[in-house]
């Protein structure tokens, strides 16, 4: 009976401190997403990135998988084409396992395109919802995977294929 109570006591005194440090892995993501965001509507797309490991893959709701420079390769393209760009990410939960964190995160963005061939503006709108897998590297948390669980896209208020 009194291993139980050491025990219990013992689990009780911890569950603050894992607490306490799942909410600060929270905030120090939540710093990477805000940074990524930064960085993406000064059109920085290096500094962006910057916050993914190098083996960084994205996969769609469809399964399809795309390799870090894919994704630059993309990117690029399109914020090349932007007149502006609103971004924002919201971390909804964090779970750690040593060092490693899955994070369920919301997306919102605002892009404002140019056409090329008429050279009109289009708002293209975007909400996504996400779980990411994130691990510590030289005491920095970096963004391995990113695995798109809901996702909506709207050209000029109009829904477009997802």
């Amino acid at each position: 009976m009194k291993t139980l109570v050491l025990l219990t006591a013992a689990f009780l005194l911890a569950a603050p401190v894992v607490a306490q440090d799942t909410a600060t892995v929270q905030k120090a993501i939540q710093a990477q997403y805000n940074k990524e965001a930064a960085a993406f509507m000064k059109k920085d797309i290096s500094a962006g990135l910057s916050i993914n490991t190098s083996g960084f893959a994205t996969t769609d709701t469809k399964g399809k998988k795309t390799t870090l420079a894919e994704f630059k390769a993309a990117l690029t393209q399109i914020i090349s084409a932007a007149q502006s760009i609103k971004l924002s990410s919201t971390v909804e939960k964090v779970t750690v396992k040593g060092e490693t964190a899955t994070v369920i995160v919301s997306d919102k963005s605002l892009f404002v395109l140019t056409n090329p061939q008429t050279k009109k503006s289009t708002k293209v709108e975007g909400a996504s919802r996400n779980e990411d897998t994130w691990i510590k590297q030289a005491g920095v948390w970096k963004r391995q995977k990113n695995r798109a669980l809901t996702s909506q896209s709207l050209m000029d208020g109009k829904p477009v294929g997802n």
